[in-house]
């Protein structure tokens, strides 16, 4: 379980775990995307995954957190939970890793920096908890999530199959060269 009080970036925006009464809007956010990532060939999500149940568990489990300024900009899910598909991934090391998952920006916060502080974020908190790694994976066809990955330093470690759908897995090693 990850504990986090606010973090304020400014007096403007605001990173927290989530509440309950924000996963209607988290649900919202998923929904738009989903016809953004459909449109571009990314069937990585759909109208059957994630789900309110998904985003209800992360919440009870403390792992949700939201970018805000009055409304939310964008979420992302941090745990200690390795996926069962990481199994043959060979990763650079077996240090103690956070794993990000779920992660999408509202669409009228693309191309703002938004999916950026909100990968800040998530390397704060493991920095906070002293995490090695960051893990995560994303559809080969989801060319923005990979692109900012890489942008911030993330490096491939490997592929899995998962609903007939290729994925790829990053992972950023916290002091690493590419540290901030």
């Amino acid at each position: 379980m990850i504990i986090l009080a606010i973090m304020k970036v400014s007096r403007l925006v605001n990173f927290r775990l989530a509440k309950k009464y924000d996963i209607d809007k988290i649900c919202e956010i998923v929904e738009e995307n989903v016809v953004l990532m459909n449109k571009n060939g990314n069937f990585q999500w759909s109208e059957k995954y994630p789900l309110y149940e998904d985003f209800y568990g992360d919440y009870l489990k403390n792992s949700l957190y939201v970018l805000e300024n009055n409304e939310i900009l964008g979420f992302l899910t941090l745990d200690f939970n390795k996926p069962e598909e990481y199994k043959d991934i060979l990763w650079k090391n077996e240090k103690k890793s956070i794993y990000l998952h779920r992660m999408a920006v509202s669409k009228i916060y693309h191309k703002k920096g938004t999916g950026f502080k909100l990968l800040k974020y998530a390397y704060d908190i493991s920095k906070q908890l002293n995490v090695e790694n960051i893990r995560t994976d994303t559809s080969e066809k989801n060319f923005k999530m990979k692109n900012l990955l890489l942008k911030f330093g993330f490096s491939e470690a490997g592929k899995f199959v998962f609903k007939e759908i290729g994925f790829v897995c990053y992972e950023k090693i916290i002091g690493g060269k590419d540290d901030f």
